[in-house]
């Protein structure tokens, strides 16, 4: 049996012979979408804050923390942030933070991570309340400074850039939600559409019968139109 050879215009005739269905698609799961991300989907809110973090050439660690010999400012600020990822420390930001939040709840709402491999310590909260976020956050920021003091003798940090409360949401993001559903529409059209063409074995005109059975079409019965039945009916 000889299998299909289809060409790249073969192909794209395939994929939008029912652009209705296509475009029907693509709008229908756009809105779906943006009713579901606007009022389905509570929206989050993203502070942030920096810490400059160092050490003096004679410390020592105390609490177990174990941070000898460290070479390189990336390994300090990952020691730091451990500390600062600590259930002591965070036990001691919920009860400066004045929020209805568990220590546990402020572990899970706060990321830490070193720009660059450098001695910059950058954090963020997210929550569903702006005002909290940024507290959240200056609350860290307060107490850092006091915990690596505590924590690492000659340890310090210092604060480069305090939080600012959110302007706006970071999740969702409504208008890319909508173009990546009104995209998948789009290919969940044109692939339904390319499966009915592929497997759709009906004749549709003489040439098409010719290549499918190999053999000369000797007559052709002519298909009239509307007007012309009417016509002969008269």
């Amino acid at each position: 049996m000889n299998e299909k050879e289809i060409s790249i215009l073969d192909l794209l005739n395939m994929m939008f012979s029912n652009w209705i269905l296509v475009g029907v698609l693509a709008v229908v799961m756009g809105i779906v979408t943006f009713l579901y991300s606007n009022y389905m989907i509570e929206p989050t809110y993203v502070a942030r804050g920096t810490l400059y973090v160092t050490i003096d050439n004679n410390y020592s660690v105390q609490s177990n923390v174990n941070i000898n010999d460290i070479m390189a400012a990336q390994e300090l600020t990952n020691t730091y942030i451990e500390i600062l990822s600590s259930n002591t420390f965070f036990k001691k930001v919920e009860q400066d933070s004045g929020l209805d939040y568990t220590y546990k709840q402020l572990k899970s709402m706060v990321a830490y991570g070193a720009k660059d491999e450098s001695e910059i310590i950058q954090m963020s909260v997210t929550s569903y309340d702006p005002q909290h976020s940024a507290q959240i956050v200056d609350t860290i920021l307060r107490n850092a400074q006091s915990e690596i003091s505590r924590i690492v003798v000659g340890g310090s940090a210092k604060i480069i850039d305090s939080p600012e409360i959110p302007s706006g949401p970071a999740s969702p993001n409504i208008p890319k939600n909508c173009l990546v559903a009104i995209l998948l529409g789009m290919i969940i059209g044109c692939a339904i559409n390319f499966v009915n063409s592929y497997f759709d074995d009906s004749i549709k005109n003489v040439a098409t019968l010719a290549e499918k059975f190999n053999i000369p079409v000797l007559a052709e019965i002519p298909v009239y139109g509307e007007t012309s039945a009417k016509s002969s009916a008269k």
